[in-house]
């Protein structure tokens, strides 16, 4: 079974013809990619977590250690260490108010260059601060690993600007000949088109106070 089949049937990934999801970044979405999902299901999640550890070989003696995004990069990282046989990290959204006060967890070396896991990255506005944050520290990042992006040209540059590029298993445009989500865009093939602009937007700013995607089914297309 391809990739696309398995977040599909696995309903890791979710297709409507409204804006019905909000993302974290407060953007509403016909889109939604969850890889918690994943979990669960070791059927699904083998072949998954295989063609990640697959891809993640190819830096093998070119990183030192596997950090993985919290929350949900951490798994995949773990996986991806386990295979590699490379120290296991991951990183807080913001360091502990106790403690040591650390964001960066695991014992590792700060002067590691690391292999950074995440599982989904949408703007990369997060991504690039966990990488920014993981440079303050002196670790060194020469690649960013995701399972799933939408519109990598978008953000593709951001990543090289960080010297910190990045690569993702799955991409929106992998998913556009599944008969299933040809089926969803085709009932409101203009709200998929102003989705594509309106995440453009958000990669180039990532606070847009309004959104123009209608919510709710059968609501009409409201263009900029």
């Amino acid at each position: 079974m391809k990739l696309t089949q398995i977040y599909i049937e696995s309903k890791i990934i979710l297709f409507e013809d409204y804006a019905k999801f909000r993302w974290s970044s407060g953007m509403m979405s016909p889109v939604y990619c969850d890889h918690r999902q994943l979990l669960g299901s070791p059927r699904f999640r083998k072949p998954v977590v295989q063609a990640l550890v697959e891809k993640c070989m190819t830096f093998q003696g070119k990183v030192d250690a596997v950090v993985g995004v919290a929350t949900g990069g951490i798994p995949y990282a773990t996986w991806v260490a386990s295979d590699m046989n490379l120290p296991l990290g991951y990183v807080r959204p913001q360091a502990k108010a106790h403690g040591k006060q650390a964001r960066v967890e695991g014992g590792l070396d700060p002067k590691s260059r690391v292999l950074l896991v995440e599982d989904m990255i949408s703007t990369g506005g997060s991504s690039l601060e966990v990488v920014k944050s993981l440079k303050a520290e002196g670790f060194q990042v020469p690649h960013v690993q995701a399972l799933m992006t939408y519109f990598p040209k978008f953000i593709y540059n951001k990543f090289e600007d960080e010297r910190a590029p990045f690569s993702a298993l799955l991409e929106f445009k992998d998913f556009l000949e599944e008969p299933s989500v040809k089926a969803v865009i085709q009932k409101n093939p203009d709200l998929y088109a102003q989705w594509e602009t309106e995440l453009e937007d958000r990669c180039i700013n990532p606070v847009i106070p309004e959104h123009h995607l209608p919510r709710t089914p059968g609501a009409g297309f409201k263009r900029k």
